[in-house]
């Protein structure tokens, strides 16, 4: 059975997340997007520093903090979309 969340940060795992990456660039071809992947260095040093719960609240600060930028600008590209498409359509009625 295929682990689709990760149990700490509620997110995709990175294994579903290349499925679903997979899918969505066979199925837009011509579609532009942007991957982002993040490695915090020295990580060692907060655990073994601050101990495994810190580190955990950490992960978790900055998985949140990814997601919510990540869904705000996704929502403006989107809102940016739909007004010019609706300009588009409207353009072209008259």
């Amino acid at each position: 059975i295929e682990t689709i969340y990760d149990s700490l940060t509620t997110l995709w795992t990175r294994k579903h997340f290349e499925i679903e990456a997979a899918k969505l660039l066979k199925h837009n071809p011509n579609n532009k997007f942007m991957f982002l992947e993040c490695d915090i260095r020295q990580f060692r040093y907060i655990y073994q520093n601050y101990g495994e719960d810190a580190s955990d609240a950490m992960i978790f600060y900055f998985s949140r903090r990814l997601n919510k930028l990540a869904m705000k600008y996704t929502f403006t590209f989107c809102l940016k979309f739909l007004l010019s498409e609706m300009q588009w359509q409207f353009l072209s009625m008259n």
